[in-house]
């Protein structure tokens, strides 16, 4: 990795107002109405010495119109191909969702 990718890397994100909160999430619940849609953003995290049982917990319920989702879908998969393109390599999804829903952006 060259000496700019590496000082970009350190930036990385945009600048967030001291006032907003900040979650991390690795996993997300959907739900749809016929006027809008939930993601509740959430973390597993492994419980027990061997990582046998996982625990998670909702950490941030958003609300979108189904235009800002379509919108906010759009902008992810732009952002995405850029991240792979950039850094030369494919995102890895599990097997179960790139046969459901594809793997290809």
């Amino acid at each position: 990795m060259d000496e700019e990718s590496v000082e970009e890397l350190s930036h990385a994100g945009p600048e967030v107002p001291g006032n907003v909160t900040r979650h991390f999430a690795n996993v997300v619940r959907i739900a749809t109405t016929i006027s809008d849609i939930s993601l509740l953003f959430g973390s597993v995290y492994p419980v027990g010495l061997q990582g046998e049982d996982s625990q998670g917990r909702g950490e941030c319920l958003v609300h979108m119109s189904p235009q800002a989702a379509k919108s906010l879908f759009l902008l992810l998969r732009d952002q995405l191909r850029k991240y792979e393109e950039r850094w030369e390599l494919k995102i890895p999804v599990h097997p179960d969702m790139a046969d459901k829903y594809g793997a290809d952006l």
